[in-house]
């Protein structure tokens, strides 16, 4: 009998992937890291700077690097809503605002 798992594909002398033996780039962040990350990307210019670096990957860690493009994506959404309310501000919405007052109105 073989040492092959047929199923998988893997042999038995194979080291399971544990958190104390991944590679530092792929190490898994703390809560209190994410936390620190979004205090640090809140701060108006220098946390852009920073949000770009790590995005860029030179933190060396890929959860630090995808969790800094996320902010982008965030960024860019809240940008888009703000464009969208600022064009219907322009293009006369005020009845609009108003509607959507009164119709909120109705329910509190």
């Amino acid at each position: 009998m073989s040492d092959q798992n047929s199923e998988f594909g893997t042999t038995s002398n194979q080291v399971a992937i544990t958190e104390n033996n991944l590679p530092s780039k792929f190490s898994p962040l703390g809560a209190w890291t994410y936390f620190w990350l979004e205090i640090l990307f809140s701060i108006p210019v220098i946390g852009f700077i920073f949000a770009i670096i790590f995005a860029c990957g030179a933190g060396g860690n890929i959860n630090l690097r995808n969790f800094a493009r996320s902010r982008f994506c965030v960024l860019g959404l809240v940008l888009i809503i703000a464009g969208i309310v600022v064009a219907i501000g322009v293009a006369g919405g005020s009845g609009i605002f108003e509607t959507i007052g009164d119709f909120f109105s109705n329910f509190f």
